[in-house]
């Protein structure tokens, strides 16, 4: 096992399930039914851009699975300066005098969630606007401002059934001056065996891997509370989303393998998948899924 580094920097860089990086080295599947996709779930939402200078406008993608096809979907997002999530405020922008509102009980147009991948892919965009974080830097110190001040994301989600999931993340906005910005992790493959994942035979079991592109952990700087320069490098952790049968851990850190148990016998009325969410130390986040079946 490898251990998870650069971890101090992390009340700075927050993002949606910050919770993960609490731990280090590979987790065992003691909570099974958080990898299992049974149900709406929100699996990642990315931003076009994780790290921005102030003023400067965001996409924000999110990435569902609803693996009963309970649409149709309708979704609701929004904003407003990071309330204090890392010393225990709760991720909301209820009472906040910077919420603003990007989407309200829209139904979700996209085509991308059909049986052949699960009904899971990514759906409708919306854009945090540029006026947005433009003050998000007032009155905060070179410090803050250098290793970022927070702007939070909430996105709520309902199917038919009645489900409900609300799920927040967070932009890290930096100095104008710091001129090279996060970007997000990219997962190249994911391996079964030591081969591209595909077809995998019921009743087997198979050691899995993320393979990362060589840039993904991305070397940075940060002011120490005394103000000096600090490299770093970014730490990898990839989660691991399954329909059907089951995950030796539920996460694993870069370099490291997991093991996947196929079912015994892969349902008749829909596909199975394997969904791997990596993210790195400091907001970015990159999606795989592969149908296995």
């Amino acid at each position: 096992m490898k251990n998870l580094k650069s971890f101090k920097m992390f009340k700075a860089f927050g993002f949606m399930f910050f919770v993960l990086y609490l731990v280090v080295g590979c987790s065992t599947d003691t909570f099974p039914k958080y990898i299992a996709l049974t149900g709406l779930r929100v699996l990642a939402l990315q931003a076009s851009t994780p790290e921005i200078s102030p003023g400067t406008a965001v996409t924000i993608t999110p990435y569902i699975s609803d693996i009963n096809n309970a649409g149709p979907w309708t979704y609701s997002a929004e904003g407003c300066f990071d309330p204090g999530i890392s010393y225990g405020a709760t991720p909301s922008c209820t009472d906040s005098a910077t919420r603003t509102v990007f989407a309200s009980s829209q139904t979700i147009t996209s085509s991308l969630l059909t049986a052949s991948n699960v009904y899971s892919n990514s759906v409708d965009s919306f854009t945090v606007p540029a006026a947005q974080t433009a003050l998000i830097h007032s009155g905060r110190s070179a410090i803050d401002t250098y290793n970022g001040v927070n702007y939070l994301v909430v996105y709520t989600i309902s199917n038919s059934s009645g489900e409900i999931v609300k799920s927040f993340r967070r932009i890290v906005v930096t100095d104008s001056s710091k001129s090279t910005k996060n970007s997000n992790p990219t997962t190249s493959d994911l391996l079964a065996n030591g081969s591209t994942l595909g077809t995998l035979s019921a009743n087997s079991s198979y050691t899995l891997a993320a393979s990362y592109s060589a840039t993904s952990a991305e070397t940075y700087s940060y002011k120490d509370s005394s103000g000096t320069l600090v490299s770093a490098t970014e730490s990898l952790l990839t989660t691991w989303f399954i329909t059907d049968g089951s995950m030796k851990y539920y996460r694993t850190s870069q370099g490291d393998s997991n093991t996947y148990t196929t079912p015994s016998s892969y349902p008749s009325s829909r596909k199975s998948s394997v969904i791997a969410v990596t993210r790195d130390s400091r907001g970015g986040v990159y999606i795989l899924q592969r149908v296995i079946n």
